[in-house]
């Protein structure tokens, strides 16, 4: 192979890679082919990931490769030296920490760097974190002149520019699904504004679940002003502790509310006493199965779509693309799904750094 795009990365993330490469191969032809790396540990799976490749790539070619993902004589294989580019993702697949996917991406980074050195190659390299506090902590150890895709603050931004300024969604590149360039009503989201402008109050704003992005939701929030939103969470205690424990906040005030999401009456009850202006529902995971996930959060999202009125904006952040594009096409519901959003980020950053990096600019809170 020769300039071509390589992804490197485990089992659960590459159907999210393959996507984002297929978006890049229209954008740019240049790139023929993909080679797709995958750790040893993963060839169990070579048939479910040979048959996901496939149904994104029927127009060019991918190529699947198992070895050392993050040594010398994987990068050997899948012909980094002589890659267009790469994007380089976490290794392990099941339920791992952010923290450790993020420290393998960064230790693969490292052997990168070394090999393309001793090499003489310079290819355009793309890293994807979980969590944008972990790439503060670590990038300085990387090439200046590569670049992180940072999975939460992705889903944070675009559910800020929701929450606040949805018009502006309608700036975004045609790469990203059409739904989410619609965004929500914003008619109905400046309703929401005025009423607690003329209340002399915060937003109200509910979110039904809690899961991996929201740290970096009230992170994006708070950079947009604290004392904007007025925030209750109605999840299990669970999954509140491990998503949004102390510490987790970004100075917004959040009133934790123990809810059952899989008991109406109950739900009912709590999201009709948050008293909200707009709702967002999003998964609250246990475990990996994102299927499983957002199944629980699509259950959730029906029974809320009876409690709250068709003028309150109800927002739904769910992993896959299919369960967010199954949704009712209903004025006040927006559906984003995570895995689409961050794939046209990565096809984005792959074949437009520039214009990547300005889109950035403009939608950063600050």
């Amino acid at each position: 192979a020769r300039d071509h795009l390589l992804i490197v990365g485990g089992a659960d993330l590459i159907p999210v890679a393959a996507r984002a490469a297929a978006e890049a191969i229209q954008l740019r032809p240049a790139f023929e082919r993909a080679v797709v790396l995958a750790p040893e540990s993963d060839r169990e799976h070579r048939g479910r990931l040979r048959a996901e490749l496939e149904d994104v790539g029927a127009e060019f070619e991918f190529e699947l490769v198992f070895g050392d993902a993050a040594g010398e004589s994987g990068f050997e294989l899948g012909a980094a030296d002589r890659a267009a580019a790469i994007l380089l993702m976490p290794l392990s697949s099941g339920p791992v920490a952010a923290e450790m996917a993020d420290v393998e991406t960064v230790q693969t980074g490292l052997a990168l760097r070394d090999f393309l050195a001793e090499r003489g190659a310079a290819p355009l390299v793309r890293l994807l974190f979980r969590r944008g506090r972990n790439v503060d902590a670590a990038w300085e150890l990387l090439p200046d002149d590569w670049d992180a895709l940072v999975g939460d603050r992705t889903i944070a931004a675009l559910l800020r520019l929701a929450i606040t300024l949805p018009q502006r969604l309608c700036d975004l590149p045609e790469i990203v699904d059409a739904r989410v360039r619609a965004g929500p009503d914003a008619d109905l989201v400046r309703a929401a504004w005025a009423r607690a402008e003329r209340a002399r109050r915060s937003l109200r704003l509910a979110i039904v679940g809690c899961g991996f992005n929201a740290p970096a939701l009230l992170e994006d929030l708070a950079s947009a002003g604290a004392d904007r939103f007025d925030l209750t969470v109605l999840s299990g205690r669970r999954v509140f502790e491990r998503y949004l424990g102390e510490g987790s906040h970004s100075g917004i005030a959040v009133r934790f509310v123990e809810t059952r999401q899989d008991e109406p009456e109950r739900l009912t009850e709590d999201l009709r006493g948050a008293q909200p202006d707009m709702v967002l529902v999003t998964p609250s995971p246990t475990d990996w199965d994102l299927r499983r996930s957002d199944a629980e959060a699509v259950m959730t999202l029906l029974h809320v779509r009876h409690i709250v009125d068709a003028q309150t904006p109800l927002l739904a952040e769910l992993f896959l693309p299919d369960h967010a594009g199954r949704l009712p096409a209903d004025r006040n519901l927006f559906a984003l799904s995570s895995l689409n959003a961050i794939a046209a980020a990565t096809a984005l950053s792959l074949v437009d750094p520039a214009g990547a990096a300005e889109l950035e600019r403009r939608f950063s809170p600050a």
